[in-house]
């Protein structure tokens, strides 16, 4: 959902950018990210689990948002993105870049 998020997020000020859809992947990949705090095998640590919140944030960066910051979050995007295939050790191909 971080990569759909992402692909969203570049159709930003054109007529395929729908809100619909940011809000529904944003949301499932914050909902997704959560559940990893209450599965006793996870293998995410608790100060990378925190740090990957901090990252996502509790709300999307939406279009009105200074194009910096639009930037800015993007790139925390694809740390936590990082995150995640590091500690499950995702192939690369699985992780696609968006």
């Amino acid at each position: 959902y971080i990569n759909s998020t992402l692909a969203v997020m570049e159709k930003y000020g054109t007529q395929e950018y729908t809100f619909a859809n940011h809000a529904k992947f944003w949301s499932e990949m914050k909902g997704y990210a959560l559940a990893f705090q209450f599965n006793p095998h996870a293998k995410i640590s608790v100060s990378d689990f925190v740090l990957f919140h901090e990252l996502v944030g509790d709300n999307p960066v939406l279009m009105n948002q200074d194009p910096s910051e639009i930037d800015s979050y993007k790139q925390k995007l694809l740390t936590a993105r990082d995150i995640l295939a590091t500690t499950y050790e995702f192939k690369e191909e699985n992780v696609k870049n968006w």
